[in-house]
C-alpha cells in the first residue's frame, strides 16, 4: 500500500505564480495609506505556501506491507517498523468515530497492528474486506 498524491504540474505552479502576483497587487492600495505589513504578510503567506508545497514535494509517500501467509501476520511501514504475529489469534477491527474517519486494526491477544493509515477513506473501505477475506485463508494454513 502507498500513499496517493500527485505533484504539481507546471501549470499548477504557474497559477501559484499568479495568486502571488495578485496578492502584492492587492495589497499596493493599503501600502499607499500607511499599513506596511499587509504587503509583508502577503510576502510570508506565499513563502511560506512555497516552503510547503516544496517541503511535501520532496519527502516519499508513505508506504506499507502486509503480508498474511504461512500463518502469520507481518505489517511493515516506511519507518521500518516490523510487526509479526501469530494469524491464528488476529480478527479485524475497523473503528469510525465519524463518517469521515475509518481505522483498521488486526488485534490480536499477543498485539494490536494498525494498517492502511497512508490510504484514503474510500480505499480503507475497500480494503477491509480483503484483509478480511486474507486473514480467512491465512487462519486455515
Amino acid at each position: 500500500m502507498q500513499e496517493n498524491r500527485s505533484h504539481l504540474t507546471e501549470e499548477a505552479r504557474t497559477c501559484f505564480s499568479v495568486i502571488g502576483l495578485l496578492f502584492m497587487v492587492t495589497s499596493i492600495g493599503p501600502a499607499l495609506h500607511g499599513h506596511w505589513l499587509v504587503p509583508v504578510f502577503s510576502i510570508l503567506a506565499m513563502a511560506a505556501l512555497a516552503y510547503a508545497l516544496e517541503r511535501h514535494a520532496a519527502i516519499p509517500p508513505a508506504r506499507e506491507t502486509l503480508e498474511l501467509a504461512d500463518g502469520r501476520v507481518r505489517h511493515c511501514d516506511s519507518s521500518g517498523r516490523q510487526i509479526e504475529l501469530p494469524a491464528f489469534w488476529m480478527r479485524l477491527a475497523a473503528e469510525a468515530r465519524s463518517p469521515s474517519e475509518l481505522r483498521l486494526f488486526l488485534r490480536s491477544r499477543y498485539g494490536t497492528i494498525e494498517f492502511g493509515r497512508c490510504l484514503s477513506l474510500d480505499e480503507r473501505r475497500a480494503v477491509a474486506p480483503l484483509v478480511a477475506a486474507a486473514l480467512a485463508q491465512a487462519r486455515e494454513a
